[in-house]
């Protein structure tokens, strides 16, 4: 057997390409019995005539590396190698095909791959949401059926296929009640194709990774996922998957474009669960709620909010990269049995809803009107105490109304002086229809 370093030497010299008038290396002296591990196959490819550039494309990053380091393979092959295994390059005659028409895991408002975020305050039933989808999804099933008597809309038409929930939160006992519970509420016929995955040990961690190298539980997920054909996957909760990073640093970059590699590479629908910030959205849009980084948003083709009052659920969309979601009401409903576990549930639809404005949309709605009961001009100073006063808000809300309703034309500041920092006076724009200039 021959030690690694030479096998790894002998193997760089078939791959090299010969010179301009040189002949092909004979592999007639290479013997494959010399070779151990990974070079043992690659040997064998290169016994049967492939040498060259072609057998780059069969070697492993770490081999590549290996070759290279032994200063016959340049740095240049070793690049292009390396690059024909990280990505493909798409002419124009490609990008010119017409793309697949859209393939949805739920009615017109979820496409197939897709990375969706439902988040909301603790308590307010996500888990619970997506578990009914699942049910629903796995039994090919319609979601949210109309609330008997009372609901409208909903029934949402789902493709069928297998689904998997990864949980990092619950716990087996609790996925059992759950799931059994909704499983009964819905009562399909047959078996389902719905698997779970109930706090893996060590926890499941998208951040770490070998530079160079796809993230190795990215990696399980995906093969995991692609076994079971699963085409729609959630997991409960971005939180339990981050590796310990901090929702606010940057190192979530890494794991959203982790969990986009996920959905694209094997077409499936995935969730992630996640929470809203305490004190709601602080005057911004809702999507101001989502917490976390601003590349948790930025990486979405969805992203849901969800809030309870008792059991009725509201969801809406505060970020949609593709077709645009409806907010609706839903209710949730279940029985318990003699031990106090669910026995039976399930969520059902209740209407379709206004979209929710945000605060300083609201707010900015009404400045024209309360300017107009003014005598004078007011200053933004004194505006934004009127506003913080009139509607319990913070400087943040006001300050964001005031753009809002000048943007929008409503309302008007004027500087009171030359100078870039001159203060600005508000008042009402007049919606009097002006008179035909005659003359």
């Amino acid at each position: 057997m021959l030690q690694t370093d030479e096998q790894v030497r002998i193997i760089a010299s078939y791959l090299k390409p010969p010179e301009p008038g040189e002949a092909p290396p004979d592999t007639s002296q290479l013997d494959p019995v010399q070779f151990s591990g990974n070079w043992a196959p690659i040997a064998h490819l290169i016994k049967r005539g492939m040498i060259g550039p072609e057998i780059t494309k069969i070697l492993d990053p770490e081999q590549l590396r290996a070759v290279s380091g032994s200063g016959i393979i340049d740095t240049d092959t070793l690049t292009r190698a390396l690059l024909a295994k990280r990505w493909t390059l798409l002419g124009i005659d490609t990008l010119l095909q017409p793309p697949r028409p859209p393939t949805y895991l739920l009615a017109d408002m979820i496409r197939l791959p897709s990375l969706t975020v439902v988040y909301g305050a603790p308590g307010t039933l996500k888990s619970m949401l997506l578990m009914d989808l699942a049910v629903c999804v796995a039994g090919g099933g319609p979601w949210l059926d109309p609330l008997p008597t009372a609901g409208k809309g909903g029934h949402y038409l789902t493709k069928q296929g297998p689904v998997l929930f990864v949980d990092c939160d619950n716990g087996q006992n609790r996925l059992k009640e759950r799931f059994g519970a909704l499983y009964r509420g819905h009562n399909p016929t047959g078996t389902l194709p719905l698997s779970a995955i109930s706090l893996a040990n060590p926890p499941i961690d998208l951040l770490r990774s070998t530079p160079g190298e796809i993230n190795a539980d990215t990696q399980s997920l995906k093969v995991q996922i692609e076994d079971l054909g699963a085409c729609m996957v959630v997991i409960d909760n971005l939180g339990t998957i981050s590796g310990g990073a901090e929702e606010n640093s940057s190192e979530m970059v890494a794991i959203m474009a982790n969990l986009r590699y996920v959905a694209e590479a094997t077409g499936a629908a995935v969730f992630v669960i996640h929470h809203a910030r305490k004190g709601g959205s602080n005057g911004g849009r809702e999507g101001d709620r989502l917490r976390g980084h601003s590349s948790i948003e930025a990486s979405l083709d969805l992203a849901l909010l969800v809030e309870r009052e008792l059991n009725n659920v509201t969801i809406q969309s505060t970020k949609t990269r593709d077709d645009p979601v409806k907010p609706f009401e839903v209710v949730w409903t279940f029985d318990k049995d003699a031990t106090g576990a669910l026995d039976k549930a399930r969520f059902w639809h209740v209407k379709n809803t206004e979209e929710k404005a945000s605060e300083y949309v609201t707010i900015g709605r009404d400045l024209a009107e309360f300017l107009d009961t003014l005598d004078a001009p007011v200053t933004q100073g004194d505006l934004r105490k009127a506003i913080r006063a009139g509607y319990d808000c913070g400087d943040k809300a006001a300050r964001l109304a005031i753009d809002w309703a000048e943007q929008d034309g409503q309302i008007l500041g004027v500087k009171q002086g030359t100078r870039p920092n001159a203060t600005l006076h508000y008042s009402a724009v007049s919606t009097e229809p002006t008179a035909a200039k005659l003359w």
